[in-house]
């Protein structure tokens, strides 16, 4: 219930948001900073649990929850558990896994 809620919170930000920040970005003068993305990295895992764990979602609302999570700096989403990690900077990576990491960028 609350992955659906996040996802419908999310979707209203994004409709209202889009029009200012496009309205923002034509004015001369302001300085917007660009959408930040999840660059996602395939066979690999990371160790050990991160600051906020959630499970039951899908790989897209957990990169979602940690664009949204400004201390969010990278994911690891355990396919079979659906589980979804999130670390506030960047740990190293091992190969293999049934996991999908994303570094924020």
């Amino acid at each position: 219930m609350t992955t659906l809620r996040f996802m419908a919170v999310a979707a209203a930000v994004t409709a209202f948001s889009a029009p200012v920040f496009a309205q923002l970005a034509s004015t001369p003068g302001v300085l917007v900073k660009p959408a930040q993305t999840m660059q996602r990295l395939s066979g690999v895992w990371v160790e050990g649990p991160g600051f906020d764990i959630g499970y039951g979602g899908t790989y897209d609302a957990c990169a979602a929850k940690c664009l949204a999570t400004a201390k969010c700096g990278m994911i690891e989403y355990y396919r079979p558990e659906k589980k979804c990690n999130m670390y506030d900077g960047v740990r190293p990576t091992l190969k293999g896994g049934s996991s999908d990491v994303a570094l924020k960028k």
